[in-house]
């Protein structure tokens, strides 16, 4: 996560799953994880850490 504290907008927007200003992150020792943060928090705020498997959208939903 330190490498994308460095600079948030590393990760990518989804806007097919929220418009909420969010950015995703893929892990790349574990593909099917996906962080979810909100880039314009200093520290940055990690909203979820979700599997690749689970139904995005409605995770996003549940979470503030």
């Amino acid at each position: 996560m330190q490498f994308v504290a460095e600079a948030p907008m590393r990760g990518y927007s989804r806007p097919d799953l929220t418009v909420r200003l969010l950015r995703f992150w893929t892990l790349t020792r574990c593909p099917n994880c996906t962080v979810v943060y909100r880039p314009d928090t200093a520290p940055l705020e990690v909203v979820a850490v979700l599997h690749g498997k689970r139904n995005i959208r409605r995770m996003l939903k549940q979470r503030p």
